[in-house]
């Protein structure tokens, strides 16, 4: 919905939308669980209405919550949220710069966009935005949420709850903060300097809120199968099992023997695939979820990982 303004700069900034709830649980496949009204619907019909498949580049970008689990996942919630917490930011650029670190070569792609009913265009706009600098909170904070000590008591609770059956797979976390002193862009600077990984993201969600990071794991691949229309091919990569490379190719190499003849690092990337492979299988087609690299080696400039590749299609 939007109000009437006289203001008709500032009539069409916001659009309130309310998706319908999905029916109960146990009232649809579960391969349509994902498909159910949710915050995604509004995702896919924004993709539906920009997308183009003859353009890789240009598509939403932005971060995506831990909360959005429970828009498929009717699960209670037990700890407390933070009410101004966001669970999804998405950006339609209509400039990209596109770095292509294999090839060393970048470009830049310029988007206008026209809506078909009316004839109204971007072309000829100004290409202009609010600039802010950064700055540092001066709000005070707690550098971590666990007292000391704590973690490690939950990491022999979960044990335990291994041991007698009742866990097959924990991730347990906490948070610690500091009080960044230097630009955001700095920091991923550094980061990509000390940790030169494949993937890297440095995104202005606003609000005074960065997300920055770098990591040697692609989180998922999704391209279109040209042989048929509209199906999809889904990849990922799932990694676990990692040791620090070594001095020489020599020492490398004894490294890369001990990692594979550890039945402990196996079992981990055994559990990390199968957890993938069920996820997929909920969405995909009955069958089409195969393990098609298993344990590979990939070298990085600290560490060395093993790492499975699981495919579907959709």
């Amino acid at each position: 919905d939007d109000d009437d303004d006289d203001d008709s700069n500032n009539a069409y900034d916001t659009i309130q939308l309310k998706v319908v709830p999905p029916p109960p649980v146990g009232t649809f496949a579960e391969e349509e669980r994902s498909r159910q009204p949710s915050l995604f619907s509004v995702v896919r019909s924004l993709v539906d209405l920009f997308g183009s498949p003859e353009d890789h580049q240009l598509g939403l970008y932005g971060g995506f919550g831990y909360d959005l689990t429970f828009q498929f996942e009717p699960i209670d919630l037990k700890q407390e949220r933070d009410p101004e917490q966001r669970d999804l930011l998405l950006y339609v650029p209509d400039r990209i710069l596109v770095v292509d670190q294999d090839k060393r070569n970048a470009w830049e792609v310029e988007y206008d966009f026209t809506v078909m009913e009316d004839g109204s265009s971007t072309v000829g706009l100004e290409r202009v935005g609010t600039v802010e600098s950064f700055q540092t909170t001066d709000k005070d904070f707690q550098q971590r949420d666990t007292p000391a000590g704590d973690f490690a008591i939950s990491v022999e609770k979960a044990k335990r709850e291994f041991a007698v059956g009742n866990l097959f797979e924990a991730v347990l976390s906490q948070t610690f903060r500091e009080r960044l002193s230097i630009p955001p862009s700095t920091l991923f600077r550094r980061l990509r300097g000390r940790n030169p990984a494949p993937y890297g993201f440095f995104i202005n969600l606003g609000k005074a809120e960065y997300l920055v990071g770098a990591s040697p794991e692609m989180f998922v691949r999704c391209e279109r199968v040209q042989e048929e229309e509209g199906k999809m091919r889904v990849e990922t990569c799932p990694i676990s099992g990692t040791v620090a490379r070594g001095a020489d190719a020599l020492e490398d190499a004894q490294r890369v023997k001990s990692l594979m003849m550890n039945a402990k690092e196996e079992s981990e990337l055994t559990m990390c695939t199968d957890v993938d492979r069920n996820d997929k299988s909920r969405i995909c087609e009955p069958g089409s979820v195969k393990v098609i690299g298993r344990r590979q080696i990939e070298m990085y400039s600290r560490l060395i990982h093993t790492v499975d590749h699981v495919e579907g299609y959709l």
